[in-house]
């Protein structure tokens, strides 16, 4: 068994052999090699995360230097009696790797799945579909009729649009443990299912509790979204600092949006090339009242149009 101590400060070994470290080696490690790590051996240092892992993973114990260095002591060297000052102490980690990522994880071969949690409002799970176009959804229903529901109509649009769909059935609501564990298996089963996609949880559905619960188990495994509706936008709650992405107006169009209310056009008016054409006629003056912001005025001039039957 080897204790490495992974410093470049000479305080640091001198603190490290007054508390009883016990290290193999007279002169400390400036750089360590980590193929050089074996089951058994304790590392000392102060690490960066993925050296850590994968000390971890070759068997040898990773014991962390801690310490409240404030602000007018950092950039410069410590000696052993200001190591104690500033709280010096050896912390015992565990890192596990999760996964790994190509670059910054936003690759545009992988593509996206995104996780939709099915609840009485479809459209908040529909839009994004359409603002991101992922290679394939997962649908998480509960045993609600609505969630059910919104699932089926998921389904449907998904195969309309050749999109491939997932389901998990019976999902639970509560309590959140029972959530959280339905969200690590999923997430997992997903990783293994896409390889090299981008895993995306929209919390817009389902109660707060299954929104909470899945977006808890996220982490690095996937992105976390929220369609919010009222601002026409796509808001991402992680990672931080994206900025939110506006709904074009011509996001959908008026069969996939009854559709994802449950309902089927048969026919219309406006399938005749006739009716198109007067309509694109009228565009003009169509885009002018779409544009006013008087509501009370807008309503007045629907209530006439209701009135006075269609337009020839």
């Amino acid at each position: 068994m080897t204790t490495w101590l992974v410093t470049r400060h000479a305080g640091a070994v001198e603190w490290a052999r007054e508390i009883g470290v016990e290290l193999s080696s007279e002169k400390p490690c400036t750089h360590l090699d980590v193929e050089s790590v074996q089951a058994g051996d304790i590392v000392v240092g102060t690490l960066p995360v993925h050296l850590v892992a994968e000390i971890n993973r070759r068997g040898a114990r990773y014991l962390h230097l801690s310490m409240e260095i404030p602000a007018d002591a950092r950039g410069r060297e410590l000696s052993a009696e200001e190591l104690k000052c500033f709280g010096a102490r050896l912390e015992e980690y565990h890192v596990d790797r999760r996964a790994t990522y190509p670059g910054n994880a936003v690759t545009e071969d992988g593509g996206e799945v995104i996780i939709c949690l099915a609840s009485g409002q479809p459209l908040a799970n529909l839009l994004p579909l359409f603002m991101r176009r992922p290679r394939a959804i997962h649908v998480v229903e509960t045993a609600d009729p609505a969630s059910r529901k919104t699932s089926e109509r998921l389904q449907e649009i998904a195969a309309r649009v050749h999109l491939p769909c997932g389901v998990t059935k019976d999902a639970p609501s509560a309590p959140v443990d029972e959530v959280k564990a339905l969200g690590a298996r999923l997430l997992r089963q997903l990783k293994q299912e896409h390889p090299g996609a981008r895993l995306v949880v929209n919390a817009t559905g389902g109660t707060k509790v299954m929104a909470l619960g899945l977006v808890s188990q996220a982490g690095p495994l996937a992105e976390v979204i929220y369609c919010d509706t009222e601002h026409e936008r796509i808001e991402v709650i992680s990672p931080t600092g994206r900025k939110a992405s506006p709904m074009p107006p011509d996001l959908v169009d008026l069969n996939l949006l009854l559709m994802s209310q449950g309902i089927e056009r048969i026919s219309a008016d406006s399938d005749s090339d006739d009716w198109m054409g007067r309509a694109r006629s009228r565009a003009a003056l169509s885009e002018l009242l779409a544009a006013l912001k008087n509501e009370s005025l807008r309503r007045a001039l629907n209530g006439l149009a209701s009135n006075v039957g269609p337009l020839q």
